[in-house]
């Protein structure tokens, strides 16, 4: 979504704006929880707006510059996952076959946010011929968000569920119980996620064909300067290689009260590798206005993708795609009214257990179980076919004053 007004405040030559802005995104997802993939984010919910204060200045009629800032305001990211409650000191072992490991499953809901981030977008456009428009933005610098909140833990495996009940029936004498770190039972620990969001690059080449000949000032459009048609091609970079893991800090520990010599479990980082590649996205689109109340529009895309297979899970789906569109804009006095539908056919994945680099995590033992075990392949998870495709339905209402 996205929502702004602009003005010149009777200023030649300068234009100012606020808008808020929700980045187009898989934001939520929400997958069957006991599967099979339960082990990896079966469950994501992300809510991100931009508030943003403009300001352009036109120098030459066909020259202008301008100049945007950012307050970027994570409202919230939820994440869930099934992790595996296993340590070692459960049964006095030092030596672990992890996969026979089985009856430790906890579910982890993560809840954190993030009121505070900023950056910066510049951009330029030029219009070096009557027809012919360059555009350029850039939007930087790579955004670190450091969303605090908690994580809910519900212990349903078999066996962690009979200790945690136990530890609930006695009042924490027996059985497991969850403590914060100051020492407060509890099933919600205070949690700490980091993670990067990219910068993007975009340069457009726009060719415009006018309805009674070029307009009188180059760069200036008068009441009777309509375009006929427009043609343009746009070519963006976005620099996801910045976003390598979400690291979870849980900041608390558990403890198997009335065993013998029982001691304090620390909740280790939880680690989830996400391993990005930048993209690159090609696009091609334009439109058509046969009527004084109407425009049509349409495009076309490509885009690399920016999950390596081996490090695919089922929140995100960014594989290779191309997109197809179309649109159509009626207008009527001061108001302006735009549908548009587009479909975004995505490549299929296909993971071996050979390659993918997606665990199973054990967020209370301090070595990765992966690193110690003979054999890893049961830890894994991210094995398998990933087949995606995406609808997009877009309204917008513009009004002149």
């Amino acid at each position: 979504p996205l929502v702004g007004v602009s003005t010149d405040f009777g200023l030649k030559d300068w234009a100012f704006a606020l808008s808020v802005y929700g980045p187009s995104a898989n934001a939520q997802s929400n997958f069957d929880s006991d599967g099979r993939q339960r082990f990896m984010l079966v469950g994501t919910d992300v809510l991100l707006a931009l508030y943003t204060a403009s300001v352009a200045y036109r120098p030459l009629d066909n020259l202008s510059f301008g100049i945007s800032f950012h307050w970027l305001n994570l409202i919230q990211a939820k994440l869930s996952m099934a992790v595996n409650g296993y340590w070692d000191q459960m049964n006095g072992w030092q030596g672990t076959d992890y996969n026979e490991v089985e009856g430790y499953e906890v579910r982890a809901d993560v809840n954190v946010a993030d009121d505070f981030a900023w950056a910066m977008t510049l951009g330029a456009w030029y219009r070096p011929i009557d027809c012919l428009e360059l555009g350029f933005a850039f939007r930087l610098p790579t955004v670190t968000f450091n969303a605090e909140g908690e994580t809910s833990l519900n212990f349903y495996g078999s066996t962690m569920a009979a200790l945690y009940q136990s530890g609930q029936d006695s009042g924490g004498t027996q059985g497991l119980v969850a403590y914060d770190k100051n020492g407060n039972p509890t099933s919600k620990l205070p949690t700490t996620m980091t993670f990067s969001y990219p910068m993007v690059g975009r340069f457009g080449v726009r060719y415009v064909q006018w309805k009674n000949g070029v307009p009188e000032k180059k760069g200036v459009a008068s009441e009777g300067d309509e375009e006929l048609f427009d043609v343009e091609f746009d070519l963006v970079w976005e620099g996801w290689s910045a976003l390598t893991d979400y690291n979870l800090q849980l900041d608390g520990y558990i403890k198997l009260a009335g065993a013998q010599n029982a001691q304090e479990i620390q909740f280790q980082p939880v680690i989830i590798p996400r391993q990005y590649k930048d993209t690159w996205s090609f696009r091609l689109g334009g439109h058509y206005h046969p009527l004084s109340f109407l425009d049509l529009q349409g495009g076309v895309y490509y885009e690399t993708g920016a999950v390596p297979g081996r490090y695919t899970n089922i929140d995100f789906a960014g594989f290779d795609r191309i997109g197809v569109g179309l649109g159509t804009t009626f207008k009527y006095d001061r108001y302006s009214l735009s549908v548009a539908y587009s479909h975004i056919f995505q490549s299929t994945i296909d993971v071996s257990l050979d390659q993918t680099e997606v665990y199973k995590q054990f967020p209370l033992q301090k070595t990765p179980p992966q690193d110690v075990s003979a054999e890893a392949e049961p830890l894994k998870v991210g094995a398998g076919r990933f087949e995606t495709s995406y609808d997009i339905v877009s309204v917008a209402l513009k009004a002149h004053f």
